[in-house]
């Protein structure tokens, strides 16, 4: 009977034991997801308020420097990696069209200076103009397929194939919304016109340039035209950059 006893006593032991793991499992597993909820909310905060200080940098060092540490444990670190890997290929990104746009070469295409050294033919020109359209559409395109939904679950599903990471991945990440608010891809939309645009005139005039070569020259650091046909063809076109 005492043999009895003890074995009961010690299948109750382990009961309570194996209980009170789970309970405390559980409660760890929540107290994780917490984290990484408030981790992810103070990173889109971070990430809102990214500012472009005078120089024409980014500033986005904050949020950079969350992206480098984990601070959950267990399989919540699965999901946190997997997120903070998608958030860094989403910024990085932007970072590599925001350098491209900010090209100081850009802005000298309808220089003077750039008239004395490349012109009349506008080789040089000609080829950048082409290379940085080629580069910003590539990095367009790059960018909204980060914003997919395909995209943004690859992250995770290259990490894990437990369905319950894979489901508090897919709430926090993408949610029951859109992945882009609308409001947000017309701002997208509308910088990408905007530079384009930006070099669509900035190819005009070098175009015009070149097939007129022999019908301007350079005085005292000014273009002049020989007709003013061109003069105002010219300043026409400069004139949609204002």
């Amino acid at each position: 009977m005492k043999k009895k006893g003890l074995i009961i006593g010690i299948i109750v032991l382990i009961a309570v034991l194996i209980l009170g793991w789970i309970g405390w499992t559980i409660y760890d597993q929540l107290k994780q997801e917490e984290i990484l909820k408030q981790e992810v909310l103070e990173i889109e905060s971070a990430m809102s308020n990214v500012t472009v200080e005078n120089t024409g940098v980014v500033n986005i060092e904050q949020v950079t420097s969350k992206l480098e540490e984990i601070k959950t444990t267990g399989d919540c670190a699965i999901v946190e990696q997997a997120i903070k890997d998608c958030f860094k290929d989403i910024i990085n990104t932007s970072l590599d069209l925001s350098d491209i746009i900010q090209e100081e070469q850009i802005q000298k295409i309808l220089t003077v200076e750039n008239y004395k050294t490349d012109g009349p033919d506008f080789l040089a020109s000609t080829a950048y103009l082409s290379d940085v359209k080629t580069r910003i559409e590539e990095e367009k395109n790059i960018f909204l397929e980060l914003c997919t939904e395909e995209k943004i679950m690859s992250y995770i599903n290259q990490k894990t194939e437990d369905e319950y990471l894979i489901d508090l991945y897919k709430q926090i990440m993408i949610g029951e919304g859109e992945i882009i608010k609308p409001e947000d891809k017309e701002k997208f939309d509308t910088s990408i016109e905007l530079i384009n645009k930006i070099l669509n005139v900035e190819e005009q005039v070098i175009n015009m340039l070149k097939e007129n070569k022999d019908n301007w020259t350079i005085q005292n650091d000014t273009i002049m035209f020989y007709s003013n046909e061109l003069l105002q063809q010219y300043n026409s076109l400069v004139n949609e950059l204002q």
